[in-house]
């Protein structure tokens, strides 16, 4: 007689526990050595400052043929960048080269953004974008009696006055007073 065996197998040997290798403390890598600043000498600061004028004198130059156009505010943001300037040559002339790069950076960058503008004025107020800003502000004029320059949304924000100022000088035949931001279609018999 067989008799039949049964064999249950064996459950599976544990896993074998992790060795433990010490963990070496963190060592903190030193910090990279700060970026050295190259403070120009007192004649680059110079040459920069002078071309930064010739620069600003350029932009001026050529914003002044649109400031019949309405392009407004130029001159104060030059005085600004020219005192900016100024500064910076005092600076360097007392010998804080360090600041006085500083500002003139300051400056350039404010010509930068001056240039941007009167590009602007002129791709756009001057350009194929006008037609669109010139209807925008009829069709306000007409169902509101203003134009207020928040509205203008199409064009920037440092232009809108000047798109105002550019209407009213292109329609003379309508009575428009610009007040602050706002121009208004003054009607007959109506103060202001």
């Amino acid at each position: 007689i067989l008799e039949r065996l049964e064999v249950k197998e064996a459950p599976p040997p544990p896993p074998p526990k992790p060795k433990r290798v010490p963990v070496p403390p963190e060592v903190e890598k030193p910090a990279p050595p700060p970026e050295r600043v190259v403070v120009p000498s007192l004649e680059e600061l110079r040459e920069r400052i002078q071309k930064a004028r010739s620069k600003l004198q350029a932009v001026v130059s050529v914003a002044t043929n649109y400031k019949e156009e309405g392009l407004v505010g130029i001159e104060e943001r030059a005085t600004r960048i020219e005192k900016r300037l100024s500064r910076a040559e005092v600076l360097a002339n007392v010998g804080d080269l360090s600041e006085a790069s500083k500002v003139l950076q300051e400056a350039e960058k404010s010509i930068e953004s001056l240039k941007e503008t009167v590009s602007q004025f002129e791709e756009i107020l001057m350009g194929k974008v006008w037609p669109n800003v010139e209807k925008r502000i009829t069709t306000m004029l007409r169902v509101w009696g203003r134009a207020p320059a928040s509205m203008l949304t199409m064009i920037p924000s440092e232009l809108r006055i000047a798109a105002l100022a550019r209407y009213m000088k292109l329609h003379p035949d309508m009575k428009l007073e610009l007040r602050v931001d706002e121009l208004y279609l003054v009607e007959e018999g109506q103060g202001s």
